[in-house]
């Protein structure tokens, strides 16, 4: 008995392993594709948000996790049965695996839901409940691509507005700069206040939105003059 579970454990470690592998690349895509962070920034991102994704799904995600334990698929002496299991997560991990090497799209939540009817079927013949499989998995997996077309359509069209409205095109530029404290027994020009520390000449960095995406050039420096002068 503990040999099997042995494998159960090497079987759900391989399982969180690949998953990772391979959702953690889709979860960053954009990120990465827009030029906002690099290829190593995007994975720290994504390493992160799935860490606390993970201890979030403790307390949010039970009933979730007794959907994918195969309740209601298959009878419950089966599910508690670790040989049941661990051919479930060997087998859902296997698919992730060679999908992620070969490079093709997949979801380990599809990966899950083809090793419990694979092995549903083999275990309980014509007892497996295909009513609970559509029920409960088939049909939410193919009704969740449409619902989330139309959310990006909604918010992309939302944003879009707001950038029209605020006047924000390809060429404006976001500046920063010009904010450090002049220095001692010195005054800025535009509040008549002596600043503390060292002063340092600043300028405008600016960056266009379209210096972001490939092929744009980012916006030129603008020298602005000292803003710092000597107190009467």
């Amino acid at each position: 008995m503990r040999v099997i579970y042995g494998f159960l454990l090497v079987a759900a470690c391989l399982l969180a392993y690949w998953n990772g592998a391979n959702d953690n690349a889709k979860g960053i895509a954009t990120l990465y594709g827009s030029g906002t962070a690099d290829f190593r920034k995007a994975i720290r991102w994504a390493t992160a948000t799935t860490l606390l994704g993970s201890v979030a799904a403790i307390f949010l995600a039970s009933a979730l996790l007794n959907n994918f334990s195969g309740k209601g698929l298959v009878s419950d002496a089966l599910v508690q049965t670790p040989a049941f299991a661990t051919s479930v997560a060997l087998g859902a991990a296997l698919t992730v695996l060679m999908a992620t090497r070969v490079q093709m799209p997949i979801s380990t939540t599809h990966s899950l839901v083809g090793a419990l009817s694979g092995a549903g079927a083999v275990a309980m013949g014509s007892a497996f409940n295909l009513a609970k499989l559509g029920s409960t998995f088939l049909f939410p997996l193919l009704v969740s691509p449409l619902l989330a077309a139309i959310g990006s359509y909604v918010v992309y069209h939302v944003f879009r507005a707001v950038r029209l409205r605020l006047g924000v095109t390809r060429e404006t530029c976001v500046c920063r700069g010009s904010g450090l404290p002049c220095g001692r027994g010195q005054r800025r020009r535009d509040r008549g206040v002596s600043g503390r520390g060292p002063r340092e000449d600043q300028g405008c960095i600016g960056r266009s939105l379209s210096g972001i995406l490939p092929g744009r050039s980012p916006c030129k420096r603008a020298s602005f003059p000292n803003q710092c002068a000597e107190d009467p």
